[in-house]
């Protein structure tokens, strides 16, 4: 079997007992810290009392709920949580609605356990890179940090809360020493593009000859000098 870097907080969330048993204690074995729930009611207050880090949910369940009801409920009260479907009559539609819902991955009954620790594995370094990432941007936003609470200060951070989660263009006008740069960090970093590159280009700094191969980049050797590709700044 394939071994994991650290024990998860997992949920089993499935109306048939020996799958329950079988899978839970096969995870503990491994040393993860696992709960079990035999419907989908019971899955949510499961979620909502031991905040676990990975569910595998099965998609055909008694009751009010099944796991994609479940799934779509559970994905927007508890964003933090990967899913993991599992079904013994599962279809390609069902798989392909799951994962649009939000879903991990969806595995086929009878499960293999070898499979299952691999997904287990990838989530984990999802989630680790993930909550590094998160880790750096929240130092990041600490560091540009717009100071001040004065009126127009206020007002300033209000209108750059809003602006940030959208995808429209945004135009900052003011004199030098203003700020302007210090405000497009903030607009970026609070974004949902905070994880991608910020790329500044200071067109001032540029002669008009260089300007051409700094916005589109050029390729090795397309003139003297020119001793490597390069990417331009509208790529990056």
């Amino acid at each position: 079997m394939i071994s994991v870097t650290k024990p998860a907080k997992i949920l089993i969330v499935d109306d048939e007992s020996p799958i329950r048993e079988v899978l839970s204690a096969s995870l503990k074995d491994e040393g993860h810290e696992v709960f079990t729930a035999s419907d989908g009611e019971a899955g949510l207050r499961a979620m909502r009392e031991k905040q676990p880090e990975i569910v595998f949910l099965d998609i055909w369940m008694p009751g009010s709920l099944d796991g994609i009801e479940v799934l779509t409920k559970a994905r927007a009260q508890f964003p933090e949580v990967d899913f993991v479907m599992i079904s013994g009559h599962g279809t390609i539609e069902t798989a392909v609605k799951a994962t649009k819902l939000g879903a991990w991955d969806f595995i086929e009954k009878p499960l293999s356990m070898d499979k299952i620790l691999i997904v287990i594995s990838n989530i984990q370094q999802y989630q680790s890179e993930r909550d590094e990432k998160k880790a750096l941007l929240n130092k990041l936003r600490k560091s540009i940090a717009i100071i001040g609470e004065t009126a127009p200060m206020v007002q300033l951070k209000q209108m750059i809360a809003r602006t940030a989660p959208t995808q429209s263009w945004v135009l900052l006008q003011g004199e030098k020493g203003s700020g302007r740069e210090l405000i497009a960090q903030n607009i970026h970093y609070l974004s949902s593009r905070a994880s991608r590159p910020f790329v500044e280009i200071n067109c001032a700094s540029i002669s008009m000859d260089l300007m051409e191969a700094e916005l589109f980049g050029y390729e090795k050797g397309a003139f003297p000098g020119a001793e490597r590709s390069q990417k331009g700044k509208l790529e990056l």
